[in-house]
């Protein structure tokens, strides 16, 4: 008697998301890298910001409507994560920088100045980018993905020191979360006072990001001769994109030098005096 053995194959399968509906982010570029030629240290970042695994095969990706590369063979992104595209993925070349995919320079490049970088799939846009000037060895992100990266408002330049490659330092986050931000604004300032008042000014505290942004505040004053720390405010905590605002008012010594004083809102960790976000003003003190 024969037997006959049937063999099944199963099929793994991912939860891929319609690239057509993804909703995929550009977050973050170096289009300026310091210490490096940009052939070997421009690169920029996405975020799959969906709820489905996303294959990026096939995504067309245009730098000024001039230059373009589609990706090719399967590079699958997971929600939440990120995924650095650079124009080196040799880490000894790039600062260090860990690149996923490797683009051609000479078919893609980022301008320092300003520049569109949009993604799509047969010809379905899935995300447009557009940036202004980019500073030297600062990336420029994007700190939530709710914001709209089309405008160039909304791009931010790091503070965090990333890698350092020859005489340059690079600041950014590639292929992690993007940093706390704090914006600052100054409103019904006090511009002119006399020795012995009181300025006044209001102030607004702006967390843009996805996350909440533990911080100390305090004020400083500096001229001609004054330079010290005024006001503190510590342990603050902002939800995303909640804002808080109060007002401040300084008294003005009798027996200080007259002239142009700057008042600085600086935010960060006081123990350590890191202001990474600060905003001022100038006063002119008078007699």
């Amino acid at each position: 008697m024969k037997t006959t053995m049937l063999l099944t194959a199963v099929a793994t399968t991912f939860s891929l998301a319609s690239v057509a509906n993804a909703n995929l982010v550009i977050s973050e570029v170096m289009a300026n890298p310091a210490g490096l030629l940009d052939r070997w240290g421009e690169w920029f970042e996405v975020y799959n910001a969906g709820s489905e695994e996303l294959d990026l095969e096939g995504i067309r990706f245009e730098s000024n409507g001039t230059q373009s590369f589609t990706v090719a063979g399967n590079h699958i992104l997971a929600p939440d994560e990120y995924y650095v595209f650079g124009a080196s993925d040799n880490m000894d070349v790039n600062g260090g920088v860990p690149v996923d995919y490797r683009y051609d320079y000479y078919h893609f490049s980022l301008n320092d100045k300003a520049d569109l970088i949009s993604a799509s799939y047969h010809g379905d846009v899935l995300d447009v980018a557009r940036y202004a000037a980019a500073s030297y060895g600062r990336t420029l992100f994007l700190p939530n993905v709710i914001l709209d990266n089309g405008m160039e408002r909304n791009w931010y330049h790091s503070n965090i020191e990333t890698y350092e490659a020859n005489t340059g330092i690079n600041h950014g986050t590639p292929g992690y979360a993007n940093e706390d931000l704090l914006l600052i604004d100054f409103q019904n300032e006090t511009v002119e006072a006399p020795l012995g008042s009181t300025l006044s000014f209001s102030v607004e505290i702006h967390n843009p990001t996805d996350r909440v942004v533990d911080f100390d505040a305090w004020i400083r004053v500096s001229g001609a001769s004054v330079d010290a720390i005024v006001k503190t405010a510590l342990g603050h905590s902002l939800s995303p994109m909640q804002t808080i605002e109060q007002t401040v008012q300084l008294s003005v010594p009798s027996r200080i030098e007259t002239g142009i004083y700057t008042i600085a809102v600086e935010s960060g960790s006081f123990d350590e005096e890191m202001a990474p976000w600060a905003q001022s003003y100038d006063v002119m003190i008078t007699q």
